[in-house]
């Protein structure tokens, strides 16, 4: 049995599931009812409350649905492709629209070590640092003479935290190992733009997860990824 869907047949299917959610919430209207002028006046202030909050309630629903189609769509992609089967321990990943996320499944409770490639081109060096203390993330960016810059990020995987990317409609992913760890390379359909791909790695050992960004090409960036290592905090 192929177990493999198209991306056609993933978002028909999730669409499907939407449709299917959406019929079964049932009307918004409750059904009519003739209720006494008494009960009418006792309960017209939580009526009036209701009324206030019609649209609220309207829009959570929306938002509902289209949660449940996220989740559904996840563990469709989860369920239908070995590479996750396998990661679905402590990650999976999965695209909504053009958004990829590599979710995490449990709770990050050590130390954020620091990293840094300990290889990178010529001419490039690191001119801002960026830590986002509540999500355990750090960015790093390297800047070269003639304006290009390299976003080198990490992570902890923790189960509150996703990390997120957008990738457009024409991308082309790639799967890759960095030292052995799972990893995906998402590139343009023109060769002449080869130089943007982007990169993702997951290191469930030590519970990071990693990305690379930049105008550089396949080649670079994966020698760059297979540089990174643990090093001593800058002072």
């Amino acid at each position: 049995m192929n177990s493999s869907l198209t991306a056609k047949e993933l978002r028909a299917a999730a669409a499907l599931a939407e449709s299917r959610m959406l019929a079964g919430l049932g009307p918004d209207e409750a059904p009519p009812h003739e209720f006494s002028e008494a009960f009418e006046r006792k309960m017209e202030p939580v009526l009036k409350k209701a009324r206030r909050m019609e649209r609220t309630r309207q829009t959570a629903r929306t938002i509902a649905a289209s949660l449940a189609v996220v989740v559904l769509f996840g563990m469709i992609w989860v369920a239908t492709h070995a590479e996750a089967r396998e990661a679905v321990g402590k990650w999976f990943k999965y695209q909504w629209n053009n958004i990829v996320s590599y979710s995490f499944t449990e709770k990050f409770t050590g130390e954020l070590p620091t990293y840094r490639p300990t290889w990178l081109p010529d001419g490039y060096e690191e001119n801002n640092l960026i830590d986002y203390e509540d999500a355990d993330m750090y960015e790093v960016y390297y800047e070269h003479e003639n304006g290009n810059i390299i976003l080198f990020c990490y992570q902890a995987m923790d189960e509150e935290f996703d990390l997120k990317l957008y990738i457009p409609d024409d991308y082309r992913r790639e799967s890759v190992l960095i030292r052995g760890l799972p990893g995906d390379l998402y590139f343009p359909p023109e060769e002449e733009k080869a130089d943007r791909c982007e990169m993702v790695w997951v290191d469930e050992e030590d519970d990071m997860a990693f990305c690379i960004f930049g105008k550089l090409e396949r080649d670079v960036k994966l020698r760059i990824a297979e540089s990174v290592a643990k090093v001593e905090p800058q002072k």
